[in-house]
């Protein structure tokens, strides 16, 4: 497993969890002092395109890793450019390639502090502060998360809920070391 204390790690058990919310609330607390890189990992599977947003002139590879310039698109990459993050890139990939793509990435990221959104990167590395956003699925089947929720520093089950963010973005920090979370 990698050691990455230089990245603060959001996953969620499902869309809407407050994952994007929650990664801008820490970029804009922290960007006016530290320079930030945004990170967005999504796993494909078949038939989900749909809902990883359009990133044009994705080629079809194992894994491509983008780095995001669109400013004005409500795109969750784009939303991190304008809550202050200096660079933000996303990456796309099956399973069986992530560690291959995230080696790779922190190769660009160097010691630069990340802030990411993913569950599936959580399996590969072990980052500063992994945060994991429940939403209730009123009926949906809902996935294993056994694995994250063992693994994760804080669980938040308000999702979106802005007294809620606010409180754990509070209790967030960040030295020379990397991410801590109080």
């Amino acid at each position: 497993m990698l050691r990455c204390p230089n990245i603060l790690m959001i996953g969620g058990n499902a869309r809407h969890s407050g994952k994007t919310s929650l990664a801008c609330g820490v970029i804009r607390k922290f960007s006016a002092r530290h320079e930030l890189i945004g990170l967005k990992v999504t796993g494909i599977k078949p038939g989900t395109d749909e809902f990883h947003g359009n990133h044009k002139d994705e080629p079809s590879q194992p894994y491509t890793i983008l780095e995001e310039t669109e400013r004005h698109s409500e795109k969750d990459t784009s939303q991190m450019i304008q809550a202050g993050a200096s660079r933000v890139f996303y990456i796309r990939t099956d399973d069986a390639c992530l560690n291959e793509a995230i080696s790779r990435f922190l190769q660009i990221a160097g010691n630069c502090p990340v802030v990411c959104e993913s569950r599936s990167l959580r399996s590969l590395v072990q980052p500063g502060v992994y945060l994991l956003m429940m939403r209730d699925l009123m009926g949906e089947q809902p996935k294993n998360m056994s694995l994250f929720l063992a693994l994760a520093d804080e669980i938040c089950y308000q999702g979106n809920d802005s007294a809620a963010l606010e409180s754990l973005i509070s209790r967030i920090s960040l030295n020379e070391n990397g991410w801590l979370i109080s």
